[in-house]
Parts: structure tokens; C-alpha cells; sequence
């Protein structure tokens, strides 16, 4: 096959599914053979039932935690500037966004219908083979655009472990944060926790545990959110680049041979027609789901704005950040 002279295997395949810190597959993953065809395909995996379910309640925990925060700074703050100025509230609604976007597109791409998304996907990918090997130009199948999602991807790999560090010395951490608050709130004396300390050395030895329990955990969850956001851009700029291919390649044929109705070009419009149509309620929420993220940043942002018009200015907001650090 002159298309391609090597195989190249995807990056998320290399990162996520074969150096998966945590072991276990995907749902899917990306196949590469000795020719170099790609091909996608659903994994065959023991325990499926029970793995398929750690995806869902990572993200459910996520956006729960982080709306669960939000909430608790929002009464607890005495003013609105004291909560605008909290960057754990922004950083929570990042999380919160980003958990409940993964959330609609897992649900609608994976738990709905797996199959009909695998099978639209190794249909795209048989009509671009079909395409080039019939084409005497070879594609340029690198650009600047993959690799800086390549690059996006390898970041989001190796510094997952470092941000939940970051996030856990912080304290910035949604789910120890909701924990150590109703700590506080129901048990101020630590009457509760004092009982289950060991005495002596004991206390440290338990701190220690418990740190080398909750890293991993959060470990988990984090990476588990980054391999279905990195695989849905993935398939996303995949999906769209090899279309744009694809028409771009028959409008060439079409206009180098004269005649549109030609059976074979015409086949592979209606291929591709009747991909769109099987996909496109999922692509309409996809829609819906960007314009809905876009009006809420969009609406926050105005409120913001508004209603602390005139309210405060830089001095005021400098002061009020110092006196909550003292």
C-alpha cells in the first residue's frame, strides 16, 4: 500500500490504552495492523459490565463534588466580590463544565449506541482508504493541527499527576473540601476523628495511608476524565478531517471526469449521507451542547459584570483578597 509507507499507531492508543497507568482498557480503542490500516473497534474486556461503570462514576463524582462546593462557597461567602475572587470557585466551575460535557458525551456516543459509533467511524475510515488507493496523490496525513493535539495529549498524560498534587496542597480538592467542611460544621471539636486515631506514632502512620489512598484515587478520576475528553477530540478532529477529505477528493474527481451522476462517485456520497443521518441526533446535541456551555460562560460572565459594576475597585479587591489570607 503506497498511501502510507509505515504504520502509525495513534497516541491515544500508546498513552491511554496501552500505558494506562491504571491498567484496564477502554471501551474502545484504535487498531493499527501491519499495513498500517486504522481501524477502531470495541473491546473485548473480562469484568466489562463492572469496568464500563468506573467512566460514569468518575465523571458523576466529579461534577457532583465540584457543584456540591460551589454551592457551599456560595453561602458561606459573606459577598459576592469574596466568591468571584475565589479561584477554587473557578477552578470548580471549570470542573464542573468540563465532568458534565463528558458526562452527555459519553452517555450519548458509548453507553447509548457503542455499535452504530464504531460502525460509522470503520465506515469514514474504508471510504478514505478507498479514496487514496484509487488517487495517485498521496494524502498528507500530518499537520499542524495533529500534532498539537498530540502535544495536548502527552500534557494531559504526564501532568495529570502533578496537578491532583497541586490540587490536594491547595485544598482546592471539591471532594476533601466537602469533606473537611461538614467536619467542621457538625463536629468542631474533631470528637469524631479523635476516635479513630491510633495513639503515639500511630497518628502519623495513619496520615500516611491515608494520603497514599486518596492520591490514587483522585489519580483515577482525573485520568479518567482526561481519556474521554482527549478520545472525544479525538474522534471529533478526526471525524471532521478525514469528511473535509473525503468531499474535497470527489469534488476533484468530479470535476476532473465532468459527470456527478457517475455510479461510483455518487455511491460514495450516499454512503456518506446515510452516515450523517444515522448520527445526526447525536450530532445535534453535540450542537446544543456547545452553544448551552458557550450562553452559560457567556450569561456568568455579563451577571459578573453587572452586578459588581461601580461596587469595588482594584484597591478594594486587593484588600479583600489580603484580609482573607490573614
Amino acid at each position: 500500500m503506497k498511501w502510507l509507507e509505515k504504520p502509525k499507531i495513534s497516541l491515544f492508543q500508546i498513552l491511554f490504552v496501552s500505558y494506562y497507568p491504571f491498567g484496564y482498557k477502554p471501551c474502545v480503542e484504535i487498531i493499527t495492523d501491519k499495513r498500517g490500516v486504522n481501524s477502531v473497534r470495541k473491546t473485548k474486556r473480562k469484568f466489562d459490565k463492572v469496568l464500563s461503570c468506573i467512566p460514569i462514576a468518575c465523571l458523576s463524582v466529579t461534577w457532583i463534588s465540584c457543584g456540591f462546593a460551589i454551592f457551599i462557597v456560595a453561602i458561606e461567602s459573606k459577598t459576592r466580590l469574596e466568591m468571584v475572587l475565589n479561584p477554587k470557585v473557578w477552578s470548580w466551575c471549570f470542573g464542573l463544565l468540563l465532568a458534565s460535557c463528558c458526562s452527555i458525551v459519553y452517555k450519548v456516543w458509548i453507553v447509548d449506541d457503542i455499535d452504530l459509533s464504531v460502525k460509522m467511524a470503520n465506515e469514514v475510515l474504508k471510504i478514505e482508504r478507498e479514496l487514496v488507493e484509487g488517487s495517485r496523490r498521496r494524502w498528507n496525513r500530518s499537520s499542524t493541527r495533529f500534532q498539537f493535539f498530540d502535544w495536548f495529549t502527552i500534557s494531559f498524560y504526564l501532568q495529570s499527576p502533578i496537578l491532583v498534587s497541586g490540587v490536594i496542597s491547595a485544598d482546592a480538592e471539591p471532594f476533601l473540601f466537602l469533606v473537611k467542611y461538614f467536619l467542621v460544621k457538625f463536629d468542631p471539636n474533631f470528637t469524631f476523628v479523635t476516635r479513630l486515631l491510633l495513639p503515639g506514632y500511630g497518628k502519623i502512620f495513619q496520615l500516611i495511608l491515608l494520603l497514599l489512598s486518596i492520591w490514587p484515587i483522585v489519580n483515577l478520576v482525573v485520568y479518567e476524565l482526561s481519556r474521554i475528553l482527549i478520545l472525544y477530540l479525538s474522534g471529533l478532529i478526526n471525524a471532521s478531517q478525514k469528511a473535509s477529505n473525503i468531499l474535497h477528493t470527489l469534488q476533484k474527481k468530479v470535476r476532473r471526469n465532468g459527470v456527478f451522476f457517475h455510479k461510483k462517485y455518487f455511491l460514495y456520497y450516499s454512503r456518506l449521507r446515510i452516515i450523517s443521518q444515522s448520527v445526526y441526533s447525536e450530532v445535534m446535541i453535540f450542537m446544543v451542547q456547545i452553544l448551552a456551555v458557550l450562553g452559560m460562560v457567556i450569561c456568568t460572565s455579563t451577571f459578573i459584570v453587572v452586578r459588581l459594576h461601580g461596587k469595588f475597585s482594584i484597591q478594594d479587591a486587593l484588600l479583600t483578597r489580603e484580609r482573607g489570607h490573614s
